[in-house]
């Protein structure tokens, strides 16, 4: 009986510290992938005017893939130790919620508000819009709900002061209600997480 006691001790401990190294892992790919986001802009038209050469978005496509790739690490992440959704970081740049809003509002300006001509990949696009709508399922079947009003919408006049190749202010708007239950989740994140919507450069 010693012996199973000592046994049953030693494996407890070993996959209690097991499963904290892990978490603690997960914590920090969290933040480096908010700490990615954020130093590229606090809102989604600082990033695209950041990457605008005149021509086109001029670097952009590769933060695009490795965002892409640090969200759906941290999707899985979420999936194998929910208690992650807990961890709440006190800088704004350090959160994943508030950069997983930046990049997504970053990817609707890119596919709704912009000219296809001066798109990156319409490739890279859909894996990253993609990577969004998994991390936002996986969130919304266990912790949040959509925001019962939807969050102010960008605004398209600073980047046409800058040149950029923008639509109309009411093909953008339809484009926006066409995706308002996901912008309303977006919403419910950021509130859950008692943030404030990134919302300088918009109405």
């Amino acid at each position: 009986m010693t012996t199973l006691a000592t046994g049953s001790g030693m494996l407890f401990i070993t996959l209690s510290v097991t499963y904290i190294l892990n978490v603690l892992s997960a914590v920090t790919q969290k933040r480096s992938f908010a700490s990615g986001v954020s130093g590229l802009g606090e809102h989604g038209t600082e990033i695209l005017l950041t990457s605008w050469n005149g021509e086109e978005f001029e670097g952009l496509e590769l933060p695009l893939n490795t965002f892409t790739t640090q969200l759906n690490m941290l999707t899985s992440n979420h999936k194998a130790y929910p208690i992650l959704h807990y961890f709440h970081s006190k800088q704004p740049v350090q959160s994943a919620i508030v950069s997983v809003t930046i990049l997504d509002e970053t990817l609707s300006l890119l596919k709704f508000g912009l000219f296809n001509q001066s798109h990156p990949s319409n490739t890279i696009l859909k894996n990253a819009r993609s990577s969004v709508e998994s991390y936002l399922e996986t969130l919304q079947n266990s912790f949040i709900k959509p925001a019962d009003r939807s969050p102010p919408s960008p605004n398209l006049d600073t980047l046409r002061e800058n040149e950029l190749p923008t639509v109309s202010d009411e093909e953008f708007t339809a484009a926006l209600a066409d995706i308002d239950e996901r912008r309303r989740t977006l919403l419910g994140l950021i509130e859950s997480d008692e943030r404030e919507w990134p919302s300088q450069g918009s109405e």
